[in-house]
């Protein structure tokens, strides 16, 4: 975290620079003061927020990397970018002294992945009324709100596309050819005869959450659930996890857990309307995982047009999963849902 953007964030240096760039009288000046001001705030924040960035980096990409979906005899004209996936093959055999072994003719796998643009409202105001620092703290707040807002917009998108690819609970229905989605809870798709998934149980955990992606040659690379089912280890004793952790754990509450669970890290959401709780999204490891592009940054655009002062933010990114496998979805129990 730089200096300039925790100063940014106490609120009247921020106040400061953006009512000197407003009352200065110079369009062109309080365009690239304010955009400067809004793109710091956003910048932070996103890093923090948003648990897509967290499961899948997102780089810059060049445009000699872009191609135009025109080449593909479509009427539109969105771009993509063309990468590599490891192609399937077939193993190593024993064959006799004698034998020769078959012949394999290999050719590359590729994956596209296509963009799409975020943006906020125009959101509206009057120059003089940031002469008040109650407008300016306002204003401060409706940026940061505007950025929360494309955080949601970027994750529901992407657990949108997660949902797709591992499809319904109860059978072999992901796309990737077999079950992705299991569903454990007391009456579930996938409850197992006896009874209900928690997440606490380390037989339960042992058993039904960790085995599904490494029984894929793949590793658990990373865990999503909202706080809530996070929290459900805090119910764990001594005889279930051991330790004093359990201890700690009960005393002051999921504060104390290790982000690391078994060695796997867990990255906890309040967007409860995205991740519902129980839920537990599984990826792998991020180098079997897929692609994540922007052609912009998120950038907060300013216009003064005589006493109004009109802003917005944007910006355009594109993600992708190429390894289908890589992803799993697992619904467990939470206490309020136990069986009486």
């Amino acid at each position: 975290m730089s200096n300039k953007l925790e100063i940014i964030e106490e609120g009247s240096d921020w106040s400061q620079q953006l009512l000197e760039a407003v009352t200065s009288g110079d369009d062109k000046e309080f365009s690239k003061k304010a955009s400067a001001i809004g793109t710091g705030i956003i910048r932070r924040r996103l890093k923090e927020s948003g648990f897509l960035r967290r499961i899948q980096p997102i780089v810059p990409v060049p445009d000699a990397k872009l191609q135009n979906t025109s080449n593909l005899d479509t009427n539109d004209e969105d771009l993509y970018v063309i990468d590599d996936i490891e192609p399937d093959q077939p193993g190593a055999v024993c064959v006799p002294f004698n034998a020769t072994s078959t012949s394999h003719y290999y050719r590359g796998h590729r994956f596209a992945t296509g963009f799409y643009k975020i943006a906020t409202p125009e959101f509206v105001k009057n120059v003089h009324e940031l002469r008040l620092s109650k407008s300016i703290d306002l204003t401060k707040f409706t940026v940061d709100n505007a950025l929360k807002d494309m955080e949601t917009a970027e994750d529901e998108k992407y657990i949108g596309m997660v949902d797709t690819i591992v499809g319904a609970a109860g059978g072999a229905n992901g796309e990737a050819g077999y079950q992705q989605n299991f569903d454990y809870t007391d009456g579930g798709a996938d409850e197992p005869t006896s009874g209900p998934v928690f997440l606490y149980e380390r037989a339960d955990h042992t058993r039904y959450l960790r085995p599904h992606l490494e029984n894929r040659s793949l590793n658990n690379g990373l865990w999503l659930m909202n706080r809530r089912t996070f929290s459900e280890y805090t119910i764990a004793d001594r005889n279930q996890w051991g330790g004093d952790g359990a201890q700690e754990a009960r005393v002051s509450g999921p504060a104390s857990l290790s982000s690391n669970q078994w060695g796997i890290p867990h990255l906890q959401t309040i967007k409860n309307g995205l991740v519902a709780d129980g839920e537990i999204y599984q990826f792998a490891e991020n180098d079997f995982l897929g692609k994540g592009y922007y052609l912009k940054e998120p950038t907060l655009y300013t216009k003064r047009d005589k006493d109004i002062i009109r802003s917005y933010a944007e910006e355009i990114l594109g993600v992708s999963i190429a390894n289908l496998a890589a992803v799993n979805k697992v619904t467990v129990s939470v206490e309020s849902q136990a069986p009486a």
